[in-house]
């Protein structure tokens, strides 16, 4: 029984490292795949680059792998997006790197009333926008124009 017991143990164990391992690995090419970098979202505690989220599933994967999980889509959004086919835009790049597709950029914007912050594509700046809150029709070079993004 004793020989049993042993066996499952160890099987056990080998079944747990495999699944911590993989899992692992499968953090640091989604991590890539969606363009994680370290530092990408200003004031979040999960702003790491790939490599950084392989080490802490490796070593506090109960942790880990389930804080991944969860802040997956606050740093999928915050990469730029090609308009035309999705794919991930490189910082200061006029052109998509995956279709070729021209790329403008978007400037995170406030209404001068209310302060609501929005977003605005950069050939728009010379139209009047209307605030979504509080109506107010407004140039938009008018509106405090926070950080560009691609």
């Amino acid at each position: 029984m004793d020989d049993f017991a042993d066996s499952f143990g160890s099987w056990l164990g080998l079944v747990i490292a495999a699944l911590v391992l993989f899992t692992s690995f499968w953090v640091f090419v989604d991590a890539i795949k969606i363009g994680v970098r370290a530092g990408q979202v200003p004031g979040f505690k999960g702003s790491m680059g790939p490599a950084s989220w392989l080490v802490f599933c490796l070593l506090l994967w109960i942790i880990a792998f389930p804080y991944y999980l969860s802040v997956r889509d606050v740093l999928k959004r915050a990469q730029p997006r090609c308009p035309e086919c999705g794919g991930v835009v490189v910082e200061g790049a006029h052109k998509c790197i995956h279709c070729g597709s021209a790329v403008e950029r978007i400037l995170d914007i406030r209404c001068p009333a209310c302060r609501e912050p929005g977003q605005i594509r950069e050939s728009r700046m010379n139209e009047q926008i209307e605030c979504p809150v509080c109506k107010r029709v407004f140039p938009a070079t008018s509106a405090v124009v926070q950080t560009a993004k691609v």
